[in-house]
């Protein structure tokens, strides 16, 4: 009976111990959750800036070439 008190108070001891240790635990898993989902919103938008910067890259070299021609046929 008294072995059995004993293992009860300890574990009441660890349980209270463990309590905040828990909480914290807990807290990091969520900021971990937060940075994966800022991360992959910045990759998101990096993603399709890079995007839009190769289409206007084109955009802008097709822009030059119609300009050559422009002035090739001004010219003669």
């Amino acid at each position: 009976m008294e072995n059995e008190l004993l293992l009860k108070s300890i574990e009441n001891l660890l349980d209270k111990k463990l309590e905040p240790i828990n909480k914290r635990l807990d807290n990091i898993e969520k900021n971990q959750q937060e940075i994966k989902e800022t991360q992959k919103t910045i990759l998101k938008f990096v993603t399709e800036a890079d995007s839009e910067f190769m289409k206007l890259e084109e955009t802008t070299k097709d822009v030059q070439k119609l300009k050559k021609l422009i002035n090739i046929s001004n010219v003669k």
